[in-house]
């Protein structure tokens, strides 16, 4: 039954991700989590919600960019990028 539910409240959290123009396959959590590291406005925008779920669980913004290879990859080369300027 946990399992059910965790996978109803993830499925949510994409669902509302993508209504908010995120990707499907993304949660706001890693949404999130990209904001704050790459920062500008978007990191204000994040830190809020960032910052309540890492009293739930330790970075949890952080983590959930870590388990994604890819968007981790991705972040890194942005982010190298736009210390260039």
């Amino acid at each position: 039954m946990f399992r059910y539910i965790m996978n109803v409240l993830i499925t949510t959290d994409r669902l509302i991700n993508t209504l908010l123009g995120g990707h499907p396959n993304k949660t706001i959590s890693q949404r999130m989590g990209l904001w704050y590291i790459i920062g500008g406005w978007r990191a204000v925008v994040a830190f809020p919600m960032c910052w309540v779920l890492d009293r739930l669980h330790s970075d949890h913004c952080i983590n959930c960019l870590e388990n994604d290879d890819y968007e981790r990859k991705r972040t890194h080369v942005r982010y190298r990028r736009s210390k260039r300027k």
